[in-house]
């Protein structure tokens, strides 16, 4: 008998039977039912926290006899990056998620909140499908149970396959958990306005899902901008995004959950917006859910380098998408009509109208890149599946992002309620400097329309913001939360247009012990120098007005991968990067059978070299 599996499987009767008394709760209100509702909560929870015990125990001591602890662990794993296995696979993200959901039930009961029944209800259903998926697809599962004639009943393999080197760096053992800590917390947004659309109280819900909707939107972004940095300094690219559809799946209910945190504040400020929120609310779990589908399914396996293959789950994912949209699209039709709300005010210079605009322009990036995600699955219903270029999200975003830095610059400065052209001559002298400024990087070599908009739009954000966090520190008052995250996006989008518009990229040959000269870089190659774990290193020298310093690319051959794997050196400097990535180690053997010669070849000419 596998415990592991049996205990999953109890998992989900404790489920099963708690969403039907709390449900059934709700309805008749009998003592007995919540008893039995709260008990059957917390022996899933109980189970849950077992079986993430027993994985992590397995992963630790090797318990290479499950095919879960075989295909991503193995001995020669540091315990930081066994640790990490746990999240590393489609099993093991899929029980963390189903812990994280139990602390948030345990959140949920401590706020003794009055509608708990129906909260509950929507919270253990999200997790009784998850359970149900890994009832097919379990961490637990033996080896001799999937491949049989490799592994007879009782045989447990030597050692495990070993983890993608890619994810062998410390940013992805902090990345995934704190992305999926987002993703999964989604589920209280959906309950919460599940719970406000049965009950039919749409502002008493604003209190108790603001701090939820804080959370969500603070989480994602932060999981987000951990997974770039990773990819920056890992995959030797030079880059940090690149428009990937595993990555836009939780792009775009991280832009949705902005959109629902300001639309809250224009609620909870003025009584407007009452469906949307509730609609964006949920739209945005139904999203994390669709990112799931994309990533766990394989459909996009062609088009993503992150994506899992196709796997045998997939009916349970569609299931799981369609299942919660339905529910969630049915009953926010069958009470719109029900629902009042006072209209927003006509006046467009009110602080209430530029939030509303920056939400709508939120909303617009969005669906623009949900639609771009999406492409290999609509193309592929007329015919041969594509995805859309690059050229796409930038050309459409582009734009957007100068709409959103005109709002978010003066929405903070706007009076709610009323129109006071006043306050707009309160920024001249801010957008005065930042005219200044973007003069100043055209002078040091930024072209670009579009880019040096956002360069000034966004210059603009951090000034004013910045102003108006610097006045309350001044006040000792502690309400600068707002505008201190709109300075750190005004700084991010300037710091991307700057990274990305602006960089400069060459290849260059080091032969050994040859200096060469770049952008007044003196770089000269070393050697290549083998590592105890593996992960081979080329040493290069960096001379510079600063001085002397090592640089220390890795460049190896991944039996794991089945390729040589490059990652780059990046030294970091007050206003730039020095990203070295190799692309190919000759060794000095090699390279001297024909004497080190070179020579040019121009297009459609025929050189002999040797032998060749």
């Amino acid at each position: 008998m596998n415990i592991g599996v049996l205990l999953t499987a109890l998992t989900f009767i404790a489920l099963i039977l708690s969403v039907v008394s709390y449900f059934l709760y709700y309805r008749q209100e009998d003592k007995n039912l919540f008893i039995i509702a709260r008990s059957g909560f917390y022996v899933s929870a109980g189970l849950i926290f077992v079986q993430s015990a027993m994985l992590m125990y397995g992963l630790l001591t090797h318990h290479f006899e499950w095919q879960y602890v075989l295909s991503y662990s193995s001995r020669d794993l540091p315990i930081f990056y066994l640790i990490s296995t746990f999240w590393a696979g489609q099993e093991g993200t899929f029980l963390l998620w189903l812990l994280l959901g139990s602390i948030y039930g345990f959140i949920l009961l401590k706020g003794k909140y009055k509608d708990e029944p129906l909260l509950m209800t929507f919270l253990l259903l999200v997790q009784a499908f998850i359970v149900l998926i890994l009832i097919k697809k379990n961490p637990f599962t033996y080896v001799w149970d999937i491949n049989p004639s490799a592994f007879p009943v009782g045989v447990t393999p030597p050692d495990g396959n070993g983890l993608n080197p890619l994810l062998q760096n410390p940013w992805m053992v902090v990345h995934p958990p704190v992305l999926f800590i987002g993703y999964s917390s989604s589920v209280v947004l959906f309950a919460f306005a599940m719970s406000a659309l049965i009950r039919q109280e749409y502002d008493q819900w604003i209190k108790r899902v603001f701090p939820w909707s804080i959370f969500v939107s603070m989480i994602l972004g932060m999981g987000i901008i951990l997974g770039g940095y990773w990819a920056y300094i890992t995959l030797g690219w030079g880059g940090y995004w690149a428009w990937d559809p595993v990555e836009n799946s939780s792009l775009i209910p991280w832009l949705t959950s902005l959109a629902l945190l300001h639309g809250l504040i224009v609620q909870r400020r003025q009584g407007g917006l009452v469906k949307t929120n509730i609609f964006i609310a949920l739209i945005t779990f139904i999203l994390v859910l669709y990112g799931s589908f994309l990533t766990r399914s394989g459909v996009l396996s062609d088009f993503s380098v992150h994506s899992f293959s196709e796997t045998e789950i997939n009916v349970y994912l569609s299931a799981f998408v369609i299942f919660f949209l339905a529910v969630s699209l049915f009953t926010f039709l069958y009470r719109i009509q029900n629902i009042k709300a006072k209209p927003m005010k006509s006046n467009i210079l009110t602080r209430e109208s530029f939030i509303l605009f920056g939400m709508l322009a939120l909303i617009l990036s969005g669906l623009l890149t949900f639609f771009g995600t999406s492409a290999p699955l609509i193309t592929s219903l007329f015919g041969q599946p594509a995805n859309v270029s690059l050229e796409y999200y930038n050309m459409l975003n582009a734009p957007i992002a100068i709409l959103i830095g005109f709002f978010i610059a003066l929405s903070p400065i706007l009076t709610w309620n009323r129109e006071n052209t006043d306050k707009l001559k309160s920024v001249a002298i801010h957008f005065a400097i930042s005219i200044v400024i973007t003069g100043i990087a055209v002078l040091l070599g930024a072209r670009g329309v579009i880019p040096l908009l956002i360069f000034f739009m966004f210059t603009f954000v951090v000034l004013v913001n910045g102003e108006i966090v610097i006045s309350y520190i001044k006040r000792k008052s502690f309400g600068f939360g707002g505008y201190l995250t709109h300075v750190g996006v005004g700084l991010m989008l300037v710091g991307i247009i700057v990274s990305s518009t602006y960089d400069r990229h060459q290849k260059v040959i080091l032969p050994m012990d040859e200096p060469q000269t770049i952008w007044g870089y003196q770089l000269t190659y070393k050697g290549w120098q083998q590592m105890p774990n593996g992960k081979d290193e080329i040493r290069i020298i960096v001379n510079d007005a600063a001085g002397e310093s090592e640089a220390r690319a890795k460049f190896y051959w991944s039996d794991y991968n089945r390729s040589y794997m490059a990652s780059p050196a990046v030294q970091n400097y007050w206003a730039k990067d020095l990203y070295i990535s190799p692309i190919q180690v000759m060794p000095a053997e090699e390279s001297g059978n024909v004497g080190g010669q070179g020579f040019t070849i121009a297009k459609n000419e025929k050189k002999y070299f040797g032998d060749y």
